[in-house]
């Protein structure tokens, strides 16, 4: 026979507390697209969808000419988040005979999404009776917005930053040990960045390709010390620089090339909220080569309300750019 102490109790409950409440909510929607639709467009939006439990709002996007990606269509989820929630949509987009998984984390509301099927004979494939019908069924997962990234397994232990030729720490950090658990970035500065393999790895869904596995030393040519610093840095749950747009910019790169999503959104994020007259022609031409989708849509979004402006330099705004928010103005005429 066996008991439990109520020291044992307290832990389990505390255990409890500690543990997120995760929410689903399964969905099932229908999107039927006329034909009409797909002509000289860039982008077809669907009605506002709203889940009967916990109303969470999501839509979608149909993109039949994609700025980059001439072979297919894109297909892409809205989620409004709601304020202190993260939401996880694990969803699958069905058309006739074709079908693909998404899975996304949205930590805010935003534009998540990727290619699906060829052009080539799209319609003589999914378009019957004049119509293309979707069917997306999925799960949203809901749960509170952590108030800080969760403490590393290593007792908090916090990136090394150290000078290349003196070796002694930058900042007063705790010393860690050169072994295979750590690995040593060596940016294009006078410094050397030493972190662990085993949280680098938690947060980089890249890590086994884009590291060395069997090296203890990582060389990045092409980005300035502070955007690795920060990138790491976020790893173990330092707050992010308060970069301008340029900086912001390679950072949101870096968390590309590494695999960091939940970094890229926080990033994306950033900018998408600083918006203006006066830099959303850098923005709008930056998203095209970062591949920022919902940057790109934000700003399409702000020169397509702000047309008039004459503060806005449109001249230098990217030919495909102009393309887009020309179909966009026929479409709504």
């Amino acid at each position: 026979m066996s008991t439990s102490t109520s020291s044992d109790a307290s832990a389990t409950a505390a255990a409890a507390d500690a543990a997120p409440l995760i929410k689903e909510v399964k969905f099932c929607e229908t999107w039927k697209i006329n034909k009409m639709a797909f002509r000289n467009v860039r982008k077809i939006e669907s009605d506002i969808f709203t889940t009967e439990k916990e109303k969470i709002n999501f839509s979608f996007i149909m993109n039949p000419k994609h700025r980059t990606d001439k072979e297919k269509m894109h297909f892409y989820m809205y989620v409004d988040v709601p304020a202190g929630k993260n939401v996880d949509a694990d969803y699958t987009f069905s058309c006739e005979t074709y079908s693909k998984r998404f899975i996304y984390s949205y930590l805010q509301s935003g534009l998540r999404g990727s290619n699906c099927f060829s052009k080539i004979n799209y319609e003589r494939k999914y378009i019957k009776d004049g119509w293309m019908k979707i069917k997306i069924t999925g799960t949203f997962k809901i749960k509170d917005a952590a108030a800080a990234p969760p403490p590393s397994a290593d007792g908090g232990i916090i990136p090394v930053v150290v000078a290349k030729e003196t070796t002694s720490p930058r900042v007063s950090l705790p010393s860690l040990t050169l072994d295979d658990s750590t690995i040593k970035f060596f940016p294009p500065h006078d410094f050397i960045l030493i972190a662990h393999k085993s949280i680098l790895r938690q947060h980089m869904t890249s890590f086994d390709t884009v590291f060395n596995l069997e090296s203890s030393e990582h060389k990045i040519n092409d980005l300035s010390f502070d955007i690795v610093e920060a990138a790491v840095g976020f790893c173990y749950g330092q707050e992010i620089h308060n970069f301008d747009t340029a900086k912001l910019i390679e950072l949101f790169k870096f968390c590309r090339v590494y695999g960091m999503a939940e970094l890229k959104d926080i990033v994306e994020h950033k900018m998408s909220t600083t918006i203006n007259t006066a830099n959303v022609i850098y923005l709008a031409n930056n998203s095209l080569r970062i591949f920022a989708d919902d940057l790109h849509e934000r700003c399409i979004e702000f020169l397509h309300a702000n047309f008039s402006c004459k503060g806005i330099d449109f001249k230098a705004l990217d030919k495909s750019l102009k393309a887009e928010l020309f179909d966009r103005s026929l479409t709504e005429q």
